[in-house]
């Protein structure tokens, strides 16, 4: 008898697994489903709680999860303009991550990447929204909003010929856009009349050069300041101009004008090693000396040869009474530079404990 009621017994379980398995696939399911008739009938917050409950749900498929992360941003932007300004940015970081989020689970996601670069466009990251729409174009080269979105982008960073290839490209793929017609046209005459200033320009940065080398700082701001109000050099020669910039404000004593020159070098090559260092420089003649560290490190990050930064990070370090990670920086740049005499000094200082001295 007893062997009789073990089989039942197991037909019974494997039933109730069964309909419980069934349960909460069509719970997800329906959570979807009712997220999608809410967001088409305008109930942002009731499709927003649906999609939250089914992103939570690890029974959900990560492809369709993907999905669901996706609509969960792009409902987040919807939302936000509804929103009082100090709770906008909040809904920006959760568009983020949830694009983020769709694109982890599936790498091939073009339009979150796009999604994506837009809010970053939005908050004004600009390169990072520069890298979205690049994932985007790398994901799928025929989805045309992405070429328009880069162009945008990098009409606002002055590269004008990038810009004007993109809209290019873009207009192949959506032939009948007469906005983007009107821009494309706009956009030549103003590569154009760059293109004539740019002789001028450059011109202007290689005075402001030598006058730099002559320590003649005021004359070399000017003519840096007049080669960029022309907006005609290169991404390079820009960043450049803006670094070089930045050191005449540093020799005349404008630390926090020299470290605002540096960041818009920054934002113009994002890899440029010499302007982490120099900014680091100035923040330590700021006394940030956090800040200060972590220039120095994305420095190092970017030209791990660069022993400059070694040295002005242990200064860094050294101030902020962190003596092992001092230590350890000026004996690495000690082993790049090992004739630097005051540099040995400082080591034996730290070695000993003694308070930052190097202003």
């Amino acid at each position: 008898m007893t062997h009789m009621r073990q089989p039942a017994c197991l037909i019974f379980a494997l039933v109730l697994l069964l309909l419980t398995a069934a349960s909460a696939w069509a719970g997800w399911r329906q959570d979807i489903q009712q997220a999608q008739q809410a967001a088409s009938r305008g109930s942002l917050d009731q499709a927003i709680g649906l999609y939250e409950r089914a992103a939570a749900d690890p029974a959900v498929p990560n492809s369709t999860k993907a999905t669901v992360y996706y609509n969960l941003g792009n409902l987040y932007m919807k939302k936000k303009p509804s929103l009082p300004l100090g709770q906008r940015s909040a809904y920006e970081k959760k568009a983020l991550t949830a694009y983020t989020r769709a694109v982890t689970l599936d790498p091939g996601y073009t339009k979150a990447y796009n999604n994506r670069g837009n809010v970053h466009r939005v908050g004004g990251s600009l390169n990072r929204a520069l890298g979205d729409y690049t994932l985007a174009i790398k994901a799928d080269p025929k989805y045309a909003p992405a070429w328009r979105n880069r162009s945008i982008v990098y009409e606002k960073r002055d590269r004008l010929s990038e810009a004007v290839s993109d809209a290019q490209t873009y207009l192949r793929l959506q032939p009948g856009d007469s906005r983007e017609q009107q821009r494309l046209a706009k956009l030549k005459q103003e590569l154009a009349s760059q293109q004539k200033k740019a002789p001028e320009a450059m011109r202007l940065a290689q005075a402001g050069q030598a006058a730099m080398k002559r320590r003649d700082y005021k004359k070399a701001l000017d003519l840096f300041n007049k080669a960029i109000v022309l907006r005609a050099m290169t991404p390079h020669g820009q960043s450049r101009t803006y670094a070089n910039q930045g050191t005449c404000w540093y020799h005349l004593g404008h630390y926090a004008k020299a470290a605002q020159s540096y960041r818009l070098a920054l934002i113009i090559d994002p890899k440029f090693a010499g302007a982490y260092r120099d900014r680091g420089i100035a923040y330590i003649r700021l006394k940030d000396y956090d800040r200060a560290a972590r220039n120095f490190t994305s420095a190092i990050n970017y030209d791990t040869k660069l022993a400059s930064a070694y040295y002005h990070r242990a200064l860094a370090y050294w101030s902020l009474k962190d003596y092992a990670r001092a230590k350890r920086d000026l004996t690495r740049y000690l082993k790049m530079q090992p004739g630097d005499a005051r540099a040995q000094r400082i080591l034996k200082e730290i070695k000993a404990g003694q308070p930052a001295n190097y202003q």
